[in-house]
């Protein structure tokens, strides 16, 4: 029984690169942003090439994470936070700024504390479709 797991997680994983990497070397891929695009297993080879190299590798500079060929340099960006207004408030943070990469997943942590001695306005977005008129009533 433990050996068919086995089995099946290393056929799950070898699918998926497999997967990954023919999407990677698609060859309608020609530059680095559409490359970032396809998939977030997908990086640029960034390595320099001399005219006559360049006509004949254009098209399989975007490969695969897990297997980048030959490649020395490559780009490869990650999702990113900037925390703009780090200031003790009641909601953390406040405001911040977020470069996100196309079909990759990212995570953002809010931490509320409510204050003390005050009063909070709260704002809810409701939307006015049968479904949402149904909760309207809750909301007195």
């Amino acid at each position: 029984m433990a050996k068919s797991w086995v089995q099946l997680v290393l056929i799950g994983v070898i699918s998926r690169n497999v997967i990954a990497s023919s999407t990677c070397q698609n060859a309608t891929i020609t530059s680095c942003e559409q490359c970032m695009a396809v998939d977030p297993d997908c990086i640029w080879c960034s390595d320099p090439l001399d005219e006559s190299e360049l006509k004949k590798v254009n098209k399989v500079r975007c490969r695969s994470r897990n297997s980048p060929g030959n490649c020395r340099t490559f780009i490869q960006p990650k999702s990113d936070t900037i925390y703009v207004d780090p200031m003790e408030q009641s909601l953390m943070p406040r405001k911040f700024n977020i470069t996100l990469r196309r079909n990759y997943p990212y995570n953002v942590s809010l931490e509320f504390t409510r204050p003390e001695y005050a009063n909070i306005d709260l704002f809810y977005l409701l939307d006015l479709s049968i479904k949402g008129l149904n909760y309207f009533g809750n909301f007195s």
